[in-house]
């Protein structure tokens, strides 16, 4: 309290206000770049993960109803049936082409684009598997077990190892939006406890600036009121000391002079009362 002394009210009450205004600025940055984290993490899995397992569904429907219709193609017997079966196998297979575009867009380096180039290689090979089952189903009733043996056999296990290099990169990116996702939650976790511990921090050095600046201000004007009972009393013997510079010591300091005057006016006044 004594170094609080050494100010006046005003700039004692000034730097009490600033120092709480600097505790909730400091509070509220923390506040601010915590929810910058959960923000990021948000936004990492809202725009990166998540849209990036969306697209390999899309990918991955398309080649599978391209596998469907290859399947019913060799099995069908009539021509035109047969005909149309491929026109939509045919658009099935560009819309894999169509999405897959899209899907590389949003390609982060290192392992997804590990497992992306896993993806195209095997759909490039597909893509020559189904091509040569397509040449043998067009032979028609002549061909019919062969591509039958062709589709159970090659091209099936080259869309197994497709549908897997898929299945990798989903995998891959579901985790990395659980990742981002705990991320999130650890982060506005550890963002809750330290708030509350910095406000706890703030509201006990609040209250401890509060009653140091009011103990400063009122601890010498109870001094200044005692001295004054006591002068009033008839006491002008007492001792009122005041080192300090704010107001309350200038109000001291005037008291101590007044009971010193006041003192020796009744010394005076006493010895010419003896004199006479």
């Amino acid at each position: 309290m004594s170094i609080l002394r050494n100010f006046r009210i005003g700039r004692r009450l000034g730097l009490a206000f600033a120092a709480m205004l600097l505790l909730l600025c400091f509070i509220a940055g923390f506040g601010i770049q915590q929810m910058a984290r959960i923000n990021a993490n948000v936004q990492d899995l809202n725009q990166n993960w998540l849209p990036s397992v969306a697209k390999l569904a899309d990918m991955q429907d398309a080649a599978n109803l391209a596998r469907r219709l290859t399947l019913r193609a060799v099995l069908e017997s009539d021509e035109s049936r047969r005909a149309k079966i491929v026109q939509d196998h045919d658009a099935a297979m560009r819309e894999f082409d169509k999405a897959a575009r899209i899907y590389e867009s949003s390609i982060t380096p290192g392992r997804e684009q590990e497992l992306y180039a896993r993806i195209r290689e095997a759909w490039k090979a597909y893509q020559d598997a189904d091509a040569e089952l397509a040449k043998v189903v067009s032979g028609g009733e002549a061909q019919h077990e062969a591509a039958r043996k062709l589709s159970a056999g090659a091209s099936s296990v080259i869309f197994t190892s497709l549908a897997e290099a898929i299945d990798a990169d989903v995998n891959f990116n579901r985790e990395g939006g659980d990742a981002a996702a705990k991320e999130a939650a650890v982060s506005y976790a550890d963002g809750l406890r330290v708030t509350l511990i910095a406000v706890a921090i703030a509201l006990a050095i609040g209250v401890w600036l509060a009653w140091q600046v009011t103990r400063s201000i009122t601890a010498p004007i109870a001094q200044a009121v005692r001295a004054s009972e006591d002068v009033a009393g008839g006491d002008l013997t007492i001792a009122i000391r005041a080192q300090e510079r704010d107001e309350p010591a200038d109000l001291l300091r005037a008291m101590a002079r007044m009971v010193d005057q006041l003192g020796r006016l009744v010394s005076q006044f006493r010895l010419r009362a003896a004199i006479t």
